[in-house]
């Protein structure tokens, strides 16, 4: 008997035991959030997440001066001795940044003066507001898992993956030509957007 896959359709995508949320569930989440105070940061957070497949604790620390504008990517600090790598941005996650940029003239950090509380008051959120709309809990996690699995149900190149996503990859596989599998996720992740 065949074992169905960990990302069937038919079953549904899966993380953890709990079905992943589908673009549309997460287009409710974030438009549902509209009246409720902290809607911007909360909108932010999960449109950054959703799009671009960042860690909610990369998040957390990443500061402007890690996100370049001209070329399009965020270049994300070693957490727990890895390399630094970057992760590509397309239109929308970009405007994100753009507009973020604009209201903090100032700010050190993307989520502003207190990142942890911003992300915690966010994750927070995210779980009760997602009870309602989707009628089960959906974490940041699940939203970061949710992005890697339209990137290979798209057909996205499994090499530019781990990456982008910093899952550990072999050493044969750190020496393939690392700009062009850049190349061709930025080109992919333009494709899967919400």
């Amino acid at each position: 008997m065949e074992r169905p896959s960990r990302f069937d359709h038919a079953s549904g995508p899966r993380a953890g035991g709990s079905i992943l949320p589908t673009p549309k569930e997460i287009a409710e989440l974030v438009s549902a959030a509209d009246s409720m105070p902290g809607a911007i940061d909360f909108q932010d957070v999960v449109s950054i997440v959703a799009n671009t497949g960042i860690r909610p604790a990369e998040l957390c620390q990443l500061r402007w001066s890690d996100v370049d504008f001209e070329r399009r990517c965020l270049s994300i600090g070693a957490l727990g001795g890895a390399r630094t790598r970057r992760i590509p941005l397309g239109d929308k996650a970009l405007a994100v940044f753009r507009v973020r940029c604009q209201r903090q003239a100032n700010g050190e950090f993307v989520l502003g003066g207190s990142p942890r509380l911003v992300l915690e008051r966010v994750s927070r959120r995210c779980r009760l507001l997602s009870a309602q709309t989707c009628r089960r809990v959906v974490t940041l996690r699940q939203l970061r898992l949710a992005f890697l699995n339209r990137w290979v149900d798209s057909g996205g190149s499994l090499e530019a993956l781990p990456l982008i996503s910093g899952i550990a990859q072999s050493s044969r596989r750190a020496k393939l030509d690392w700009e062009q599998k850049f190349k061709i996720a930025v080109h992919h992740q333009a494709r899967i957007e919400l």
